[in-house]
């Protein structure tokens, strides 16, 4: 059903014209899209690859991206900068052969926890576990908002009931060793466990930036200098603190296109579901998704979490179409 929804909505901006004044003014703008991902299958990632390099696109490092910033380097007029947030394992065979056959420079923003231990995201063990065994404060969407030691404690929980019956979702150390050998791809911190920054103490949140680059770079023998807020969530205490560790970069989850005089610590990026309709990505690509879900989500005055928002509307439209099955039984009934 979201799928559904989603290439629905896609479908509307494209026949409305919105899609293509949208594609229209970025090809003229020159602007620098950036995308990230999180998991997305290898058939649904060369569609955007394709997709881009047919509409005249060129691929950047994020080392390309800083130079440019710094006036050291001059970057292709249509350029898009590549990402990958948490460090999912299935992007080792989904991701890798792509970015490798077209020489396409990708950056991959690890979790170190989760590699290290275990293999599973703390969400994973929310989602399938939460409601049923936590009294409070048992959704994601909840556990974004409280305090880190509040968070770890509950997922400690879970974790100790329910660890083994888990599947492995992210790389293990020897695929972060493996995938940092290739001359595409970079490796960046996304924190030790995936946490929400502006929720921790000043020791959790020291731990949490200086701890994860040590690993990474005890793992894969190189400085690692670029940083990725988890959930884009970060405040100015956050963002001093990751300076403090001499990082080059941090990216965000602000959904729009870099601009010149953006800031290399609070870049903005535009997410790619990297499932469903290919209408839907190439909107989110365009930078015109988001935008849209949020003034339907205004409209209907519904959750404004994407995945919230679309199933809140799922339940809306069953109801609808309840509704319009009673409506017509009873005119059966009577005989219209």
């Amino acid at each position: 059903m979201r799928n559904i929804l989603g290439g629905l909505f896609a479908a509307g901006l494209m026949l409305t014209g919105v899609y293509h004044r949208a594609k229209k003014k970025v090809l003229n703008e020159h602007k620098i899209i950036p995308l990230f991902f999180h998991t997305i299958s290898r058939e649904f990632f060369l569609k955007c690859i394709l997709w881009l390099k047919n509409n005249g696109y060129s691929f950047i490092s994020t080392e390309q991206l800083i130079n440019h910033f710094k006036g050291n380097g001059k970057i292709p007029e249509r350029a898009v900068w590549i990402t990958f947030d948490d460090g999912w394992k299935e992007n080792i065979d989904n991701v890798i052969p792509i970015i490798a056959e077209y020489n396409i420079p990708v950056t991959f923003f690890i979790s170190t926890d989760p590699v290290e231990n275990g293999g599973v995201f703390w969400w994973s063990y929310v989602t399938k576990y939460g409601k049923k065994y936590l009294k409070t404060d048992n959704t994601i969407k909840k556990m974004r908002q409280i305090s880190e030691s509040r968070r770890e404690g509950l997922i400690k929980q879970l974790e100790d009931r329910f660890s083994s019956r888990m599947i492995r979702e992210a790389m293990t150390i020897e695929d972060v060793k493996e995938i940092a050998r290739l001359p595409q791809v970079d490796v960046g911190c996304h924190t030790v466990h995936h946490v929400m920054l502006p929720q921790c103490t000043d020791e959790e949140l020291d731990y949490e930036i200086r701890s994860s680059k040590e690993k990474l770079e005890s793992w894969i023998g190189k400085q690692v200098n670029y940083f990725s807020y988890p959930e884009g969530d970060y405040n100015l205490h956050v963002k001093e603190a990751v300076k403090k560790y001499g990082f080059d970069l941090a990216a965000t989850t602000d959904n729009r296109f870099i601009i010149n005089n953006d800031d290399l610590f609070s870049l903005p990026r535009l997410w790619v579901r990297g499932e469903g309709f290919f209408s839907e990505a190439k909107c989110q690509m365009l930078g015109i998704w988001v935008p849209f879900m949020w003034k339907i989500q205004k409209m209907l005055d519904i959750d404004r979490d994407l995945e919230n928002f679309f199933n809140q509307l799922k339940n809306i439209l069953a109801d609808v179409f309840e509704l319009l099955f009673v409506f017509e039984v009873l005119l059966k009934s009577i005989g219209i």
